[in-house]
């Protein structure tokens, strides 16, 4: 007869209503039901506990007093757990029906893993619907450089983990973090096994510190001190950072650290755009290696960025000029007509069309998301850029679905101030700053839907003005 092991679910609850009850009902509904729950819960106010006793369907067992912090009320949780495997739970994540199931599979099927994990469900973030993470396979290194991570759709083995199995509390944030590359060194990296399959959803939203963007600084410090820890940093120009040995452990720092900053900035554009905690991270990661590729990437996500690729050097602009140019003081310096807008062969193969309808230019996107669809190389080699602010202004007549215009770099395939098109028939106009920044090119692709869309092109236009501190973008 196969032995069907006790599950623990380990979950900390302070103020955990109304989310709790869903995390409670994805728990009733399990295929697998030889598991119980110790909840720590630090003095909740909102009947967290009074709604958690009032749970008949599976063991649960509570402790309520007051915790030193989130990781504090894990570790508790942890401590009093007493099955072979162990759920890490949150009142914000609710397990699929049949995930303690596929969980207790698992570690049949890999008995030596310390940690087996899976993908997860977002909903409630900022793009609309819901989206599936599935993490990589994990590897150490990767997963200290950021180039994968780990997620909380697992189990871990607490009988072969030990001791092990506790957060470190010392940190206010990303404890799972140091456990993860802990764990990996002590037992080896290929006992944290990665699963191809969907166990959970979680909450993309304020509700998760990882969707919070005044929380990304306090992440950095935290995994710093982790990877500092982790390779015995030495700071440079002390006694003990010459020789080969030291030297490269100060490259390995800094390219951690730069691709952390790196990976948090692209995290934090997708939550808030172009907002100066974005431009931070950008700056921090260019300062730990200022040759990466990835930092001119970034840079050209932001107006109030420069990069030079020849000196690789990263600044802050002044007086970015403002986002539509005051009518006033700018004037239009060459026009173009929708025809300026060229298709390439492999985007008419995909279904990119150009057409007049209704006494207009309409361009067609391919049905597929993201695809390209139309670009206008729009180089204008005499333009002062030092001396005078520029734009391109496109009007467009007709909008349908979910079409994208942006700046282009074709010779890196970079875009700039993108904007999702807003549907209409009347005439609108969309601005786009042009700088010397090697996105010369105005480019329209499909958007998020997986359904052709199509935009009335009227006119391209360059506009140019003397800068007037006044009207500068802070």
């Amino acid at each position: 007869m196969v032995e069907q092991p006790i599950v623990s679910i380990a979950l900390p609850v302070k103020n955990g209503l109304p989310h709790l009850r869903d995390a409670i009902e994805g728990l009733r509904r399990q295929s697998y039901r030889k598991f119980e729950l110790f909840v720590q819960d630090s003095l909740s106010t909102d009947g967290s506990v009074a709604y958690l006793e009032s749970v008949r369907d599976f063991p649960i067992h509570i402790v309520s007093e007051l915790d030193a912090s989130l990781v504090n009320g894990y570790n508790r949780a942890l401590q009093r757990c007493t099955g072979d495997l162990v759920v890490a739970a949150a009142c914000d994540e609710i397990l699929d029906d049949g995930a303690i199931e596929k969980y207790v599979g698992w570690s049949r099927e890999h008995p030596n893993a310390v940690y087996i994990f899976g993908g997860m469900r977002l909903v409630n973030g900022p793009w609309n619907e819901p989206r599936t993470f599935m993490p990589k396979p994990f590897n150490l290194l990767d997963y200290l450089r950021h180039d994968m991570c780990t997620t909380t759709a697992g189990v871990f083995n607490r009988r072969l983990l030990g001791k092990e199995l506790y957060l470190d509390e010392t940190l206010k944030t990303v404890p799972d973090f140091e456990l993860m590359s802990r764990m990996a060194l002590r037992f080896g990296q290929e006992r944290l096994v990665r699963k191809e399959a969907v166990t959970m959803t979680a909450r993309g939203d304020a509700a998760s510190m990882s969707f919070r963007p005044e929380a990304y600084a306090q992440f950095a410090r935290d995994k710093t001190i982790i990877i500092d820890r982790l390779l015995g940093h030495v700071t440079a120009g002390s006694a003990d950072a010459s020789g080969p040995h030291q030297e490269l452990l100060q490259f390995m720092r800094r390219e951690i650290l730069s691709n952390m900053h790196a990976t948090f900035a692209g995290q934090l554009f997708d939550l808030v755009g172009d907002a100066p905690v974005f431009r931070e991270h950008v700056l921090s990661a260019h300062r730990h290696m200022p040759g990466a590729p990835v930092i001119e990437y970034l840079a050209k996500k932001s107006r109030h960025l420069d990069f030079d690729r020849a000196s690789q050097r990263l600044t802050e602009r002044e007086n970015v000029p403002p986002r539509v140019p005051p009518k006033a003081h700018a004037s239009v310096i060459r026009s173009m007509g929708a025809e300026a807008m060229k298709i390439e062969t492999d985007w008419a193969s995909g279904g990119a069309t150009r057409t007049r309808r209704w006494g207009r230019t309409v361009f067609t996107t391919p049905r597929q998301s993201w695809n390209y669809a139309a670009m206008a190389p729009l180089n204008l080699p005499t333009l002062s850029f030092d001396q005078e602010w520029h734009w391109v202004k496109v009007t467009v007549s007709h909008v349908a679905g979910t079409p994208m215009l942006s700046m282009f770099d074709p010779q890196r395939n970079v875009l700039a101030e993108e904007i999702e098109l807003a549907a209409t028939h009347d005439a609108r106009d969309y601005y786009f700053e042009y700088r010397n920044n090697g996105c010369n090119s105005l480019l329209l692709r499909n958007g998020k839907t997986a359904q052709p869309s199509s935009v009335g092109i009227r006119a391209i236009e360059i506009l140019a003005m003397q800068p007037r501190p006044e009207y500068a973008e802070p």
